[in-house]
């Protein structure tokens, strides 16, 4: 809070100040978000995107929109405005001090909403279309596993041991979902006690939290994976027959891996 006060203090010498909860207004889950909106998103990175959306955009209630009010119009703050002040670099890390979860970040609304804003002395017209990218510093012990598990991988990947590939994509899948249900709020002793928890499992849990639809989660291709990792590690499931596998077999995994940035 001191660096937040010192950059106040020395930038906006003279601003008032108000809290982002006195300039914006709130949106439900399922109403539109208003094109122009300046908006916090999570991805799957483990990543904050702040962009100005260029079209009205669905409410799926994972990302903040911050939608000003009358007040903040009439004292001449806009999106654009916004989208320049979070891109201080003392802005993003006190927000980014306090963001959550090991698959998507969030930051808590009482914390968006008590961050300060100066009063500026005259709008900025032009809006801004790039995005403000907010990235979490410190590696914490899943991110240093997904590291060293994606090392593993891309070497079986050069010597061709695509087995192999498609068993450490399985259990990477599992540890995704194991953490993102563990940021959403699922007890760890429930599924620690489960004994025949595995990555169809972990899948159905998404479904009944119904995580898979709010999250927007890439669900085939998890799906896929999953049967790849079975038929590789299960000789069983293909009728004792030894499957050869290829580069191929983990198109799969590899939009896996975009969609959450590893």
């Amino acid at each position: 809070m001191k660096e937040l006060q010192n950059f106040l203090n020395k930038s906006f010498k003279g601003s008032k100040i108000k809290n982002l909860a006195n300039l914006t207004s709130p949106l439900k889950h399922g109403q539109m978000i208003p094109k122009g909106t300046l908006v916090i998103m999570a991805s799957g990175d483990a990543r904050l995107r702040l962009k100005i959306l260029e079209n009205d955009t669905p409410h799926k209630g994972f990302s903040t929109p911050l939608v000003l009010n009358s007040e903040a119009i009439n004292l001449n703050i806009s999106p654009n405005y916004l989208h320049w002040y979070f891109s201080h670099k003392v802005i993003q890390e006190q927000l980014m001090r306090q963001a959550t979860g090991s698959v998507f970040l969030r930051i808590p609304k009482n914390i968006i909403d008590s961050i300060p804003i100066p009063i500026p002395t005259h709008s900025l017209n032009k809006q801004s279309t790039e995005e403000v990218i907010l990235i979490k510093r410190k590696d914490d012990d899943f991110r240093e596993l997904m590291n060293s598990f994606y090392k593993d991988y891309l070497l079986s990947i050069r010597n061709e041991r695509f087995r192999i590939a498609i068993i450490i994509a399985g259990a990477m899948c599992e540890s995704i979902i194991y953490r993102l249900l563990l940021d959403e709020g699922v007890d760890n002793q429930i599924l620690d006690n489960d004994h025949s928890l595995g990555l169809g499992k972990l899948l159905t849990y998404l479904r009944l939290l119904k995580l898979d639809k709010a999250l927007n989660l890439p669900m085939p291709y998890f799906a896929e994976v999953q049967k790849k990792r079975n038929l590789a590690v299960h000789i069983g499931t293909s009728g004792n027959k030894l499957t050869r596998f290829t580069t191929d077999d983990l198109v799969g995994f590899d939009h896996i891996i975009k969609y959450f940035g590893i």
